[in-house]
């Protein structure tokens, strides 16, 4: 059922990412993320801005032109959403952002009142540096080699990886960062970091890893979804903890569950409330709250996709849990928490077999008989 406002206005989300084009894998963690939550009964409406700029303004610019909208929940790409947020702002609608990762280009302010229309869930790339350097500590590694797939992302995130990564503030012996233009000669004492999309780090990755196999490659986060195949045993990706899908998924149940409960709420009041829905706690722009450097990261091997008809990728993950009842919910949510990458099924609406028909009550049974 849907949720309604008390004129009976249902409450309507739009959800812009690329649903189509080069980067289709990561709007598939938009499109499953809303059918996970659908019996929330907010109206998630599906806008395709393909993964470029271009299409994120013009989507914004639709978004806004149409006036209805509770909400916008956008741009997995740090680049879209530098492109656009000063639309959402400008028409005043609240924007959360699941996975943009540079609050440099994404458009955040320094001024509360700017903060405030805009909800980074996830810790940013400053926490994803140190995340590379501590993982290469920790595998005493003390030679950092940074490769660049040439797009701005890569740029950027490998300058400020040999800018920062030698004066890291984790604990563990000081590494030797140096960018490199081509694949370095490695003889196994260095780690080589590539920064980059998907597609532009799995180039990298075919052509320099076919002659020195074995070594310890570090790809940045967009390549927690990687092109080309499945990759080296020897490549591991820097990614959020619990991976990119349980954060979109825990961004739609935040925004979901306040607006559920507070049908009516608009702008930096609802805002407010989804920072209540959410787990972990952050700063006003995104970074997460915990003492850690690199906390809310994680270098770990890279999940391959494989491909389905030819156009449409699946993912793979650790665990399948069957069954979307209160058990099989709970058993995933664990799981999940606990970093697995888990997929639930059901055969029906999530949380419409057991559970919803026990009416969600808890019986306790006696399986002996009792002793007098």
């Amino acid at each position: 059922m849907d949720v309604t406002r008390q004129d009976g206005e249902v409450v309507r989300v739009a959800v812009v990412g690329p649903l189509s084009g080069p980067n289709t894998e990561w709007g598939l963690l938009l499109t499953e993320a809303a059918a996970a939550v659908r019996q929330l009964g907010v109206r998630w409406e599906l806008f395709d801005d393909r993964g470029g700029t271009d299409g994120a303004v013009a989507r914004a610019e639709d978004v806004v032109a149409d006036g209805g909208f509770a909400a916008v929940l956008t741009h997995l790409q740090s680049d879209g959403a530098h492109a656009v947020l000063d639309v959402y702002r400008a028409a005043g609608v609240p924007v959360l952002l699941p996975l943009a990762t540079a609050p440099g280009r994404s458009g955040f302010r320094t001024d509360v009142e700017a903060d405030r229309t805009v909800l980074r869930l996830h810790p940013g790339d400053r926490s994803q540096i140190a995340a590379i350097v501590r993982a290469c500590q920790e595998r005493g590694k003390r030679r950092l080699a940074v490769l660049h797939d040439g797009s701005d992302r890569g740029r950027q995130l490998a300058g400020r990886l040999t800018e920062e990564a030698a004066t890291n503030d984790t604990t563990g012996p000081e590494l030797s960062v140096q960018l490199h233009e081509v694949w370095p000669d490695n003889d196994g004492t260095a780690t080589v970091v590539v920064c980059g999309t998907r597609s532009g780090a799995a180039r990298l990755l075919h052509r320099g890893l076919s002659g020195q196999p074995g070594h310890l490659v570090v790809l940045t986060d967009d390549c927690d979804i990687l092109a080309g195949g499945p990759p080296p045993s020897a490549v591991v990706v820097t990614r959020l903890v619990g991976g990119a899908a349980t954060r979109v998924t825990a961004a739609f149940a935040a925004l979901g569950g306040a607006l559920t409960k507070h049908p009516a709420l608009r702008g930096a009041a609802l805002l407010d409330m989804v920072r209540g829905e959410l787990a972990d706690v952050f700063d006003p722009v995104g970074d997460l709250l915990d003492g850690t450097a690199g906390g809310g990261w994680e270098v770990r091997p890279q999940r391959p996709l494989r491909a389905s008809g030819g156009s449409v990728a699946r993912r793979h993950h650790d665990i399948a849990v069957l069954g979307g009842g209160m058990v099989g919910r709970a058993a995933a949510a664990e799981l999940a928490e606990g970093g697995a990458s888990v997929v639930l099924l059901d055969d029906g609406t999530p949380g419409s077999s057991a559970s919803a028909v026990s009416g969600a009550l808890i019986r306790a049974f006696e399986l002996d008989a009792g002793e007098t």
